[in-house]
């Protein structure tokens, strides 16, 4: 190491943090946030000075809260008392943290549901649908190493009838992953969405899951669409439990 190095390093040490005191207490306030050793008052103090960062425009400190969402604390209850607070106060910021919401809910690779709770409670329905389309019409029904934000939003998104919503939902009765084609079969049974039958029947004769054949026939039974035209594909994956009468899938 030659001398302009070494004097580089010793001139470092005594450098001046350029930070100003509001940014070094948001800092040290993020660390607590995002650290689930410390202790629960500890890190609710943080939370607490972060939301008065975030209501005096600092969008970075709403970015910080958000990431609570993506630790799990020892204890569950903490763990979910501390989340509905930071939910609490993201909603009570309104349109100083929608967008920023938004954001985080389109690059994350992480769960969503609560950061997709915050904009239920701060939206109109139309408008909460209106997005959860956006989002999902951006994701491929493809393998993906952590699915768990793919069933998140396919799960919650079953619970609505909407059916430009569906149609992007229905996609993903075909994905690589069971949990996910679960949830997107369930929102066809619980909505009646006719358009997804010839998918359904596409995923029928590649799927191997006694749980997605069941829930497939399911929804065949439960809304008793006629199905003679495709009799021998259900015949050749049709569960015990299931039976085929007048065209129809009935229960045994």
């Amino acid at each position: 190491m030659g001398f302009s190095d070494i004097s580089k390093k010793f001139f470092d040490i005594f450098k001046k943090d350029s930070r100003t005191k509001e940014e070094k207490l948001r800092d040290k306030a993020a660390k607590k946030i995002g650290n689930m050793f410390y202790q629960t008052a500890d890190r609710v103090d943080a939370i607490e000075q972060m939301a008065e960062f975030a209501s005096n425009g600092d969008e970075r400190a709403v970015r910080i809260l958000l990431s609570r969402f993506e630790n799990l604390a020892p204890s569950t209850t903490v763990d979910r008392d501390e989340k509905q607070h930071v939910h609490d106060l993201l909603v009570d910021l309104g349109v100083k943290a929608k967008p920023i919401v938004q954001k985080y809910i389109k690059t994350t690779a992480k769960p969503v549901y609560w950061a997709m709770q915050v904009l239920r409670n701060q939206m109109s329905l139309k408008e909460y649908i209106a997005f959860t389309t956006e989002i999902l019409s951006e994701i491929d029904p493809d393998y993906v190493r952590d699915p768990e934000k793919k069933i998140g939003l396919v799960q919650m998104a079953a619970e609505f009838a909407d059916e430009e919503l569906g149609k992007n939902v229905a996609r993903f009765i075909e994905d690589h992953h069971e949990k996910v084609r679960f949830y997107a079969i369930e929102s066809v049974k619980n909505h009646n969405f006719l358009f997804a039958k010839e998918i359904l029947l596409r995923q029928l004769a590649e799927e191997e899951s006694a749980r997605i054949l069941d829930e497939i026939f399911g929804v065949f039974q439960v809304h008793q669409w006629d199905m003679s035209a495709h009799l021998s594909e259900l015949n050749a994956k049709m569960p015990d439990s299931f039976a085929i009468r007048g065209g129809k899938v009935v229960k045994k």
